[in-house]
Protein backbone atom coordinates (compact mmCIF):
# COMPACT_ATOMS: atom_id res chain seq x y z
CA UNK A 1 0.00 0.00 0.00
CA UNK A 2 3.33 2.29 0.31
CA UNK A 3 4.26 1.86 -2.81
CA UNK A 4 0.73 2.53 -3.97
CA UNK A 5 0.62 5.66 -2.18
CA UNK A 6 4.30 6.75 -3.37
CA UNK A 7 3.18 6.49 -6.97
CA UNK A 8 -0.08 8.52 -6.70
CA UNK A 9 2.24 11.41 -5.17
CA UNK A 10 4.16 11.35 -8.18
CA UNK A 11 1.28 11.59 -10.24
CA UNK A 12 0.28 14.69 -8.63
CA UNK A 13 3.79 16.05 -8.17
CA UNK A 14 4.10 15.55 -12.46
CA UNK A 15 0.42 17.39 -12.41
CA UNK A 16 1.79 20.05 -10.41
CA UNK A 17 4.85 20.53 -12.68
CA UNK A 18 2.56 20.04 -16.53
CA UNK A 19 0.90 23.25 -15.36
CA UNK A 20 3.73 25.06 -14.22
CA UNK A 21 5.57 24.33 -17.23
CA UNK A 22 3.08 25.69 -19.08
CA UNK A 23 4.53 28.44 -21.27
CA UNK A 24 4.02 32.27 -19.29
CA UNK A 25 2.53 34.27 -22.06
CA UNK A 26 -0.20 31.80 -22.61
CA UNK A 27 -1.66 33.36 -18.78
CA UNK A 28 -1.42 36.77 -19.99
CA UNK A 29 -1.57 38.10 -16.27
CA UNK A 30 -5.17 39.16 -16.92
CA UNK A 31 -7.34 36.36 -15.86
CA UNK A 32 -7.36 34.35 -19.24
CA UNK A 33 -5.25 31.46 -17.15
CA UNK A 34 -5.15 30.72 -13.83
CA UNK A 35 -2.37 28.00 -11.76
CA UNK A 36 -3.97 26.69 -8.40
CA UNK A 37 -2.29 24.67 -5.69
CA UNK A 38 -3.82 24.27 -2.42
CA UNK A 39 -4.55 22.54 1.14
CA UNK A 40 -8.12 20.85 2.55
CA UNK A 41 -9.66 19.09 5.05
CA UNK A 42 -12.07 16.34 4.27
CA UNK A 43 -14.97 14.66 5.83
CA UNK A 44 -15.27 11.08 4.37
CA UNK A 45 -18.03 8.47 4.23
CA UNK A 46 -18.19 5.77 1.90
CA UNK A 47 -20.40 2.75 2.31
CA UNK A 48 -18.86 -0.69 2.01
CA UNK A 49 -21.49 -3.05 -0.02
CA UNK A 50 -19.77 -6.44 0.84
CA UNK A 51 -21.92 -8.58 -1.16
CA UNK A 52 -19.98 -11.90 -1.61
CA UNK A 53 -20.61 -13.49 1.43
CA UNK A 54 -22.67 -10.49 2.33
CA UNK A 55 -22.94 -7.79 4.94
CA UNK A 56 -22.16 -3.48 5.16
CA UNK A 57 -19.24 -1.34 6.50
CA UNK A 58 -18.14 2.11 5.75
CA UNK A 59 -15.17 4.10 6.26
CA UNK A 60 -16.25 7.17 7.89
CA UNK A 61 -13.41 10.38 9.18
CA UNK A 62 -11.08 12.90 8.77
CA UNK A 63 -8.82 13.73 6.38
CA UNK A 64 -5.97 15.84 4.88
CA UNK A 65 -5.03 16.53 1.12
CA UNK A 66 -2.91 19.06 -1.37
CA UNK A 67 -4.62 19.75 -5.09
CA UNK A 68 -3.43 21.91 -7.92
CA UNK A 69 -5.02 23.04 -10.98
CA UNK A 70 -5.15 25.04 -13.98
CA UNK A 71 -7.77 27.47 -15.44
CA UNK A 72 -6.91 27.15 -18.87
CA UNK A 73 -9.91 29.44 -19.70
CA UNK A 74 -11.37 32.43 -18.19
CA UNK A 75 -13.99 35.32 -18.96
CA UNK A 76 -15.49 38.13 -16.71
CA UNK A 77 -18.73 35.26 -16.30
CA UNK A 78 -17.39 31.84 -17.05
CA UNK A 79 -14.38 29.41 -16.08
CA UNK A 80 -12.99 26.08 -17.64
CA UNK A 81 -10.10 23.81 -16.12
CA UNK A 82 -8.97 20.82 -14.80
CA UNK A 83 -7.90 19.87 -11.01
CA UNK A 84 -6.04 16.85 -9.93
CA UNK A 85 -5.90 16.45 -6.03
CA UNK A 86 -4.63 13.61 -3.03
CA UNK A 87 -5.82 12.84 0.00
CA UNK A 88 -4.38 10.57 2.50
CA UNK A 89 -6.19 9.27 5.91
CA UNK A 90 -6.15 6.26 7.44
CA UNK A 91 -9.90 4.54 7.72
CA UNK A 92 -10.66 1.32 9.00
CA UNK A 93 -14.05 -0.83 9.63
CA UNK A 94 -14.82 -4.79 9.75
CA UNK A 95 -17.78 -6.52 8.23
CA UNK A 96 -17.89 -10.56 9.52
CA UNK A 97 -14.47 -11.67 9.31
CA UNK A 98 -12.96 -9.05 6.99
CA UNK A 99 -11.32 -5.89 7.97
CA UNK A 100 -11.44 -3.56 5.09
CA UNK A 101 -9.10 -0.12 4.93
CA UNK A 102 -8.86 3.15 3.12
CA UNK A 103 -5.46 5.48 2.72
CA UNK A 104 -5.63 7.21 -0.03
CA UNK A 105 -8.03 8.89 -2.33
CA UNK A 106 -6.94 10.95 -6.05
CA UNK A 107 -9.21 12.29 -8.28
CA UNK A 108 -8.39 14.05 -11.96
CA UNK A 109 -11.50 16.34 -12.63
CA UNK A 110 -12.59 18.82 -15.49
CA UNK A 111 -14.37 21.78 -14.20
CA UNK A 112 -16.45 24.44 -15.33
CA UNK A 113 -17.88 27.58 -13.17
CA UNK A 114 -19.87 30.67 -12.92
CA UNK A 115 -19.45 33.96 -11.58
CA UNK A 116 -22.17 34.74 -9.16
CA UNK A 117 -19.91 37.96 -8.07
CA UNK A 118 -16.65 39.12 -8.82
CA UNK A 119 -15.70 37.37 -6.23
CA UNK A 120 -17.59 34.41 -6.05
CA UNK A 121 -17.16 31.26 -8.07
CA UNK A 122 -19.47 28.35 -8.29
CA UNK A 123 -18.75 24.92 -10.42
CA UNK A 124 -19.72 21.68 -11.38
CA UNK A 125 -16.59 19.28 -11.79
CA UNK A 126 -16.70 15.59 -12.58
CA UNK A 127 -13.60 12.85 -14.05
CA UNK A 128 -11.70 9.28 -12.99
CA UNK A 129 -10.79 8.54 -9.04
CA UNK A 130 -8.67 6.47 -7.24
CA UNK A 131 -9.18 4.62 -3.94
CA UNK A 132 -6.18 2.99 -2.11
CA UNK A 133 -7.69 -0.13 0.00
CA UNK A 134 -6.60 -2.97 1.85
CA UNK A 135 -8.63 -6.34 2.71
CA UNK A 136 -7.45 -8.32 5.86
CA UNK A 137 -8.93 -11.62 7.28
CA UNK A 138 -9.23 -11.13 11.12
CA UNK A 139 -8.95 -14.84 11.09
CA UNK A 140 -5.19 -15.80 9.87
CA UNK A 141 -4.32 -11.84 8.79
CA UNK A 142 -3.87 -12.77 5.14
CA UNK A 143 -4.67 -9.20 3.08
CA UNK A 144 -5.19 -8.14 -0.05
CA UNK A 145 -3.68 -4.15 -1.17
CA UNK A 146 -5.23 -2.64 -4.23
CA UNK A 147 -6.10 0.59 -5.94
CA UNK A 148 -9.76 1.02 -7.35
CA UNK A 149 -10.69 3.14 -10.36
CA UNK A 150 -14.12 4.69 -10.68
CA UNK A 151 -15.85 8.13 -11.24
CA UNK A 152 -16.28 11.25 -9.49
CA UNK A 153 -19.01 13.99 -9.59
CA UNK A 154 -19.93 17.19 -7.65
CA UNK A 155 -20.16 21.28 -7.08
CA UNK A 156 -18.30 23.60 -5.28
CA UNK A 157 -17.98 27.26 -4.39
CA UNK A 158 -14.66 30.02 -4.17
CA UNK A 159 -14.45 33.22 -2.82
CA UNK A 160 -11.37 35.25 -3.82
CA UNK A 161 -10.20 36.69 -0.23
CA UNK A 162 -7.03 38.67 0.35
CA UNK A 163 -4.99 36.66 -2.19
CA UNK A 164 -6.14 33.18 -1.30
CA UNK A 165 -9.04 31.27 -2.50
CA UNK A 166 -11.60 30.07 0.27
CA UNK A 167 -13.65 27.00 -0.85
CA UNK A 168 -15.66 24.38 0.11
CA UNK A 169 -16.62 21.19 -2.68
CA UNK A 170 -18.96 18.36 -2.69
CA UNK A 171 -17.82 15.09 -4.59
CA UNK A 172 -19.91 11.94 -5.06
CA UNK A 173 -18.09 8.99 -5.53
CA UNK A 174 -18.84 5.48 -7.30
CA UNK A 175 -16.47 2.50 -7.60
CA UNK A 176 -18.54 -0.38 -8.63
CA UNK A 177 -18.01 -3.96 -6.79
CA UNK A 178 -14.41 -5.76 -6.74
CA UNK A 179 -13.45 -8.95 -6.27
CA UNK A 180 -10.71 -10.08 -3.94
CA UNK A 181 -9.05 -13.53 -2.28
CA UNK A 182 -8.79 -13.74 1.41
CA UNK A 183 -7.94 -17.30 3.15
CA UNK A 184 -8.13 -18.91 -0.45
CA UNK A 185 -11.97 -18.04 -0.57
CA UNK A 186 -12.93 -15.67 -3.42
CA UNK A 187 -14.88 -12.24 -1.78
CA UNK A 188 -16.65 -9.36 -3.63
CA UNK A 189 -17.89 -5.25 -2.22
CA UNK A 190 -19.11 -2.76 -3.46
CA UNK A 191 -17.46 0.98 -2.54
CA UNK A 192 -18.58 4.45 -2.87
CA UNK A 193 -20.25 6.85 -0.93
CA UNK A 194 -19.83 10.74 -0.12
CA UNK A 195 -16.44 13.62 0.62
CA UNK A 196 -16.97 17.30 1.72
CA UNK A 197 -13.66 19.24 1.72
CA UNK A 198 -12.98 22.84 2.71
CA UNK A 199 -9.87 24.28 1.83
CA UNK A 200 -8.10 27.31 0.77
CA UNK A 201 -5.98 27.76 -2.96
CA UNK A 202 -3.07 29.75 -3.98
CA UNK A 203 -2.73 31.11 -7.70
CA UNK A 204 0.69 31.04 -8.90
CA UNK A 205 2.26 33.26 -12.10
CA UNK A 206 -0.95 35.95 -11.53
CA UNK A 207 -1.47 39.44 -10.98
CA UNK A 208 -4.60 38.69 -8.93
CA UNK A 209 -6.34 41.27 -11.51
CA UNK A 210 -9.74 40.08 -12.87
CA UNK A 211 -11.20 42.41 -16.24
CA UNK A 212 -14.96 42.50 -14.70
CA UNK A 213 -15.99 45.36 -17.19
CA UNK A 214 -18.77 43.64 -18.64
CA UNK A 215 -19.69 41.69 -15.52
CA UNK A 216 -23.83 41.21 -14.88
CA UNK A 217 -24.85 39.65 -12.44
CA UNK A 218 -26.22 35.69 -13.11
CA UNK A 219 -30.51 35.16 -13.07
Amino acid sequence: MASMLARASVALLFLVAAAGAHPASAQNYDGDAVVRVGLFAQGTWLDIDQTLPGGTGEFTGFAGGISAGYDFWRSSRFVLGFEGDLSVGDMQDTSGTTSYGHDYFVTLRGRAGVYMHPTWLLYATGGVAWLGVETQSTLTGDKEASTLTGWTVGGGTEVDWRHMILFAEYLYTDFGSHSYTLDSVEERAGYGGHLWRLGVKFKVGHDYFHRYDDYRPAK
